[in-house]
């Protein structure tokens, strides 16, 4: 499976992406993540590629200049922005995820 990279084209990252969410091995693999984490995960995936896909838009549109941690910064804060808007699901994935025992 194609992995995303943190250099390079970005419209072909995002072009991988959608081709990874898209493929049955996705589907596989997101059913073995447990039912009670599924929905956060998801959540995140939309998150992550719109955040993704605008960033692309103005590379192309605004002339900016590529740059992964700009957008890692934006899921960042989109993301706290989500939970803060009761996306529960979100913030029981972020919170599992960030803690010593998860890790």
């Amino acid at each position: 499976m194609s992995q995303i990279s943190t250099n390079g084209d970005l419209h072909g990252q995002v072009s991988t992406l959608a081709m990874i969410c898209s493929s049955p091995a996705y589907s596989r693999k997101n059913r073995s993540v447990p039912k009670e984490l599924r929905k956060g995960l998801n959540s995140l995936i939309i998150l992550v590629a719109w955040d993704l896909w605008k960033h692309r838009n103005a590379c192309v549109f605004e002339w900016a200049g590529p740059n992964v941690q700009v957008v890692l910064q934006i899921v960042a804060n989109g993301s706290r922005l989500w939970c803060m808007a009761c996306a529960s699901a979100l913030h029981e994935l972020l919170i599992r995820s960030l803690t010593p025992d998860s890790l």
